[in-house]
């Protein structure tokens, strides 16, 4: 996963701005700080997705939302 990916990933998944506020304000566990904390000290982009993805109660299908590809809009 990229962070571009991440990034498509997570408004897809729980709008732009939840998703933002989620990946700001969130504390992940695995890593005691948040997605972004995280993302910026280097933790790959998959860790942090499947941690956000864990603490937040998302379900499978949203877990592997990346790998689909991404609705264009109109």
């Amino acid at each position: 996963m990229r962070h571009s990916e991440f990034w498509n990933a997570l408004e897809q998944a729980f709008g732009s701005v939840a998703g933002h506020s989620l990946a700001q304000d969130l504390v992940l566990a695995p890593f005691d700080m948040t997605a972004l904390e995280a993302l910026d000290k280097g933790t790959s982009p998959v860790l942090v997705w499947n941690a956000l993805i864990d603490e937040t109660g998302a379900d499978e299908q949203t877990r592997w939302i990346y790998r689909r590809p991404v609705k264009k809009k109109s």
